[in-house]
């Protein structure tokens, strides 16, 4: 909708990130971040984030995602990071799952670092 709001007023910020994930004296480079969340440095990433306290349907979902994003090619074009809290049956599940050739999965139980 149109507010009638200036553009040169609108200020894009990002995601809001409580302090305690971040420190204005520890600047990493992008490169560092993936290399440290072991993540390849040159593929997009898809999160998927859900679990026991999340969303839920999170196998059904990343099975799905992960299956059409892996379609698209032979090799990676894709990564996917599932993260599923403190649901352990979902994290066991995707991480057996056989995903196709064209994405590269991270199956994840709770983090503390998002």
């Amino acid at each position: 909708r149109n507010r009638d709001i200036e553009s040169s007023k609108i200020i894009q910020h990002g995601l809001p990130i409580r302090k305690g994930f971040w420190s204005s004296s520890e600047k990493k480079t992008k490169s560092t971040l993936r290399q440290e969340l072991e993540l390849d440095k040159d593929l997009p990433i898809v999160l998927v984030v859900g679990g026991g306290d999340g969303m839920g349907g999170i196998v059904d979902i990343a099975k799905s995602l992960g299956n059409k994003l892996g379609a698209s090619s032979a090799t990676p074009a894709y990564q996917m990071v599932v993260v599923c809290g403190n649901n352990q049956r979902a994290k066991e599940e995707l991480s057996k799952e056989n995903f196709p050739s064209g994405v590269k999965v991270q199956v994840q139980g709770f983090v503390n670092n998002m």
